[in-house]
């Protein structure tokens, strides 16, 4: 039987996030340094970002391949098309890092590498968010399964919380406003923050679009903020700097908290 890391939202979804967030930040890393002509630097990138699809998201996907889609498929026949989908989801990655490493052997850094790392990281943020969507709605930790009704939604989850209510339709800022989220990043660097120090996502609802975000690692915080409307810039520009600067107090917060206690 797979375990909870595999069969609960919020666990599944923090893997998800996880690896999202560290191939996003060597992706950008490697951008730059292709930008800069740093073939060494570029290289080595390549190197980390190949290894960490390998160790993290592909195993991942393998682990999901040998136990769980069986026992979706074993127990709830009707979702064969899902898991197949899906399956096909974790080919195009596999597809896409062994072109990689081809073109890398072959060639070294050449036109072509940033471009598929960028296509990995998008497809597999889209196979992320319809994964939790098609096989884990209603799944949550706090709540645990709940029936689904003739709508296919979950009667608890109608009820709940905002939250609750629009928790699958997360979609990573760096994927869904990439504009955005670069400039929110040279906000964090303004204030001596690095980019995996904030976790961005948009939030789309039937009550509107909003920000949602995570900040510190030994005590994570979580906050939601309101997007301003379209071509709002001195709105845009406020909601950035009020960000930075709550990230910039949770992670001193963070850092206090480590000295206080490093073990």
């Amino acid at each position: 039987m797979s375990g909870p890391g595999l069969t609960i939202w919020e666990a599944h979804h923090a893997i998800h996030q996880a690896a999202f967030d560290e191939t996003e930040r060597l992706t950008r890393l490697l951008r730059q340094a292709v930008s800069a002509q740093e073939r060494e630097v570029a290289l080595t990138l390549a190197g980390e970002l190949i290894e960490y699809w390998q160790t993290h998201t592909l195993q991942h996907a393998e682990a999901e391949e040998a136990g769980w889609y069986r026992e979706i498929v074993d127990t709830q026949p009707d979702r064969q098309v899902d898991v197949t989908m899906l399956t096909r989801d974790h080919d195009l990655l596999r597809i896409l890092l062994a072109e990689i490493q081809g073109l890398l052997t072959a060639r070294g850094i050449t036109s072509g590498i940033v471009e598929r790392f960028e296509a990995m990281l998008l497809i597999n943020a889209i196979h992320s968010r319809e994964e939790e969507r098609r096989l884990l709605q209603g799944n949550t930790g706090a709540r645990g399964s709940s029936p689904l009704n003739d709508e296919g939604q979950s009667d608890e989850l109608l009820s709940s919380s905002p939250q609750a209510e629009s928790c699958m339709e997360l979609i990573p800022l760096i994927v869904a406003n990439p504009s955005l989220h670069a400039h929110l990043v040279e906000r964090l660097r303004a204030h001596g923050l690095h980019p995996g120090d904030l976790r961005a996502s948009l939030r789309r609802s039937a009550a509107g679009t909003s920000l949602y975000t995570i900040a510190g690692r030994l005590s994570p915080q979580e906050r939601e903020w309101p997007f301003p409307d379209e071509g709002n810039g001195a709105a845009t520009d406020e909601l950035l700097s009020s960000i930075a600067q709550w990230c910039e107090a949770v992670t001193q917060a963070d850092y206090h908290t480590f000295m206080r206690n490093p073990r």
